[in-house]
């Protein structure tokens, strides 16, 4: 069991305070101050970012460990995608590609012939990359 709650100290700042359980059912209270950074956009008004308080860095999320807070950086964080293989690309490009059409490849009702043709196309050879690869893969495996 744990709860969280925010105290905004100012307007560059707060503070999380954090209460858990521990092993023998008592509570532990943390208390983790963050920085809050503002920086304009192109079109007027300002982005708020927390500041990660292991590396400094601006933020837009913050993760919760143990030990506090800490930005994808500060934490060695990488995407999904960036450890996948050629294969799993093609699966996701795939996925993708198919998302945008209708069941068995159907042109949607509102698009453009260009577009379905040019997505056809994407899809046919993704497809055709995907099982030139399954192939070199089984074929390594036979030898």
């Amino acid at each position: 069991m744990a709860s969280i709650g925010v105290l905004v100290d100012g307007e560059y700042s707060l503070t999380l305070k954090y209460t858990r359980l521990n092993d023998n059912e008592e509570r532990e209270n943390f208390a983790f101050p963050i920085r809050l950074e503002q920086t304009p956009c192109h079109f007027g008004g300002t982005r708020i970012w927390f500041t990660c308080p292991h590396c400094g860095r601006k933020a837009a999320n913050l993760y919760f460990t143990r030990n506090g807070w800490f930005c994808r950086k500060s934490l060695r964080l990488t995407y999904a995608c960036q450890s996948e293989d050629f294969m799993g690309r093609m699966h996701r490009r795939i996925a993708k590609l198919e998302s945008k059409l209708e069941d068995e490849w159907i042109k949607p009702r509102n698009m453009h012939r260009k577009t379905y043709d040019r997505l056809i196309e994407k899809l046919s050879d993704a497809e055709s990359r995907l099982d030139f690869a399954f192939l070199q893969r089984m074929g390594s495996l036979l030898v």
